[in-house]
């Protein structure tokens, strides 16, 4: 399926390009043969062999690329990237060709009118069998992301452990004064992300790394928000807590997608820089207005209950239900 080199200056590998190529003519040929039994069993096949030792093939020459020791990933730019991301690459352009084929077998389906009720509705679930294919290149990749992710992990791991053991927000006005001077956690953080995903600007296409992204967000995020729940925060820390996570959605670009993803931690940051724990009151129930609460009224308490100068009895009373 592959040549032994991967083409330097190309995303993806050439093959796919020449096989989805011959599954288009294939499939042209069937339906230009008006035979019902070559078109089933064209589409049939195609469907099969992507989704069985085509997907496979692919899926194993990603894991196979991907570096052994945690040291390679120190060099920024070097054949082991080039490889795996040019693997990755292959997984999502291939849903993309899938659909595309799709569309145009529809196209050129719609174009003949020589079969019956019945013999349609065998080749549109033909082409329904081979849409979920798709899917199936969809998850692998979504997998294949996570395997990618885990090889960061290692050097995200001692500033995500600095957040949530070292990183202080029960401050008062010196140390929020000292943090706007001597930043202790996001602009590090961020640098090491930079460090690590700028290679795979050239490397990936526009939508596979915007897969990468979501995933290492979502990865962040999550462990934020597990990371609050163990922390104690003063007024102070809320608003420094809010500075560390404008800087995060600043480096990220909030788009629509990335303003999801960051929502929870967004309202729970507001939570956090209430001056009074009854002021929830302004922002929830029909005193909303466009805010649509992702947290729970139990998720509001526990995230208020952080701040150590809001009495639990009296956020226990606010009536969120």
């Amino acid at each position: 399926l592959y040549p032994h080199i991967v083409d330097n200056e190309a995303l993806t590998s050439p093959s796919i390009d020449f096989s989805f190529i011959i599954f288009q003519k294939c499939s042209e040929r069937a339906i230009a043969s008006l035979d019902f039994g070559a078109i089933i069993f064209t589409f049939q096949s195609i469907a099969k062999f992507l989704n069985g030792s085509f997907r496979q093939t692919l899926k194993k020459r990603f894991v196979d690329s991907l570096p052994q020791k945690i040291n390679t990933w120190k060099n920024p730019l070097n054949e082991d990237k080039r490889n795996h991301s040019n693997f990755l690459n292959d997984l999502k352009i291939c849903g993309v060709f899938i659909n595309k084929l799709c569309v145009d077998f529809e196209k050129n389906i719609s174009a003949v009118s020589v079969f019956d009720e019945k013999q349609s509705e065998q080749i549109k679930s033909a082409l329904n069998d081979l849409k979920k294919v798709s899917d199936q290149y969809d998850a692998t990749t979504k997998d294949a992301i996570g395997l990618l992710l885990e090889c960061f992990i290692p050097f995200f791991q001692k500033h995500l452990k600095f957040f949530l053991h070292d990183m202080d927000y029960d401050i008062d006005s010196r140390m929020f004064k000292h943090y706007e001077i001597n930043d202790p956690f996001v602009i590090s953080f961020t640098e090491t992300l930079t460090a690590i995903l700028s290679p795979y600007k050239e490397l990936l296409l526009e939508s596979t790394s915007d897969d990468l992204i979501n995933a290492i967000v979502s990865m962040i995020t999550s462990h934020m928000e597990k990371s609050i729940l163990q922390k104690n925060f003063s007024y102070l820390g809320g608003l420094q807590f809010d500075k560390d996570l404008n800087f995060l959605k600043g480096y990220f670009k909030t788009s629509k997608t990335m303003r999801d993803k960051f929502a929870r931690l967004t309202q729970i940051s507001t939570l956090l820089t209430l001056e009074k724990a009854p002021e929830i009151l302004d922002y929830w129930g029909e005193n909303s207005g466009d805010i649509v609460w992702c947290l729970t009224p139990n998720e509001v308490r526990n995230f208020m209950k952080r701040r150590k100068d809001f009495n639990p009895q009296v956020v226990d009373r606010l009536k969120l239900n």
